[in-house]
């Protein structure tokens, strides 16, 4: 699959809340990258994950299979992940 994280940041960060923004806005600028857990930072096991909320809006972002994995537990409706690396 050919991602390119930095356009699903921008399609994706302002669906988000502000302090998810900031964090993640941290870890860009702390790895000089886009490919990146949105979550922890992690660079590897990286998806595209689709993310319904309560409202049925989907948000796309970039998470590491951990985190995926506990966002599940949290109670996140995950509705589609495709790998990226």
């Amino acid at each position: 699959m050919n991602t390119n994280c930095k356009d699903i940041w921008e399609e994706s960060k302002d669906k988000l809340p502000f302090h998810q923004r900031q964090a993640t806005e941290g870890f860009f600028k702390s790895h000089k990258s886009y490919d990146i857990c949105w979550i922890c930072g992690e660079d590897e096991h990286l998806s595209v994950v689709d993310v319904e909320d309560e409202d049925g809006e989907i948000t796309r972002g970039i998470m590491c299979r951990d985190c995926i994995e506990i966002q599940k537990i949290m109670g996140s409706k995950i509705i589609d992940v495709s790998p990226i690396n």
